[in-house]
């Protein structure tokens, strides 16, 4: 992926991501009997971040590596962020796919996550 982070504008950073994972919860499927599943957010991994343009470029990439329907998000850098987690923005879960780290020191450093909407496994 192609790095544009010097056109990022940090006003755009108006949403709010959950980080997370999809986990049991204490309620059973009394259907199935199997435990009910639920995103969990790490209280602790919530950060701002903007929405990010994928280029046509960014797209085939993308669509080669078989990720369809990606879109992406820009957040200040961050190493605890990794691709084990799921993302949630308001009702949507994303798995990401992808993060592109900003790694220059001499600037302020932004991480580009790659994502698409997670469906998760039905238990039969």
């Amino acid at each position: 992926m192609v790095q544009v982070q010097h056109r990022i504008n940090i006003s755009r950073m108006r949403l709010r991501l959950q980080f997370g994972h999809y986990e049991d919860t204490d309620q059973v499927n009394p259907n199935t009997g199997m435990p009910v599943k639920a995103f969990k957010a790490n209280k602790d991994l919530t950060r701002w971040a903007g929405r990010w343009s994928l280029t046509q470029y960014d797209t085939l990439k993308l669509s080669g590596a078989n990720i369809k329907d990606a879109v992406a998000f820009f957040i200040r850098h961050d190493e605890a962020i990794t691709s084990d987690y799921l993302m949630k923005l308001g009702d949507k879960l994303y798995t990401i796919d992808h993060i592109e780290r900003d790694i220059d020191p001499t600037r302020t450093q932004y991480d580009t996550i790659y994502c698409h909407v997670y469906m998760p496994r039905k238990h039969g």
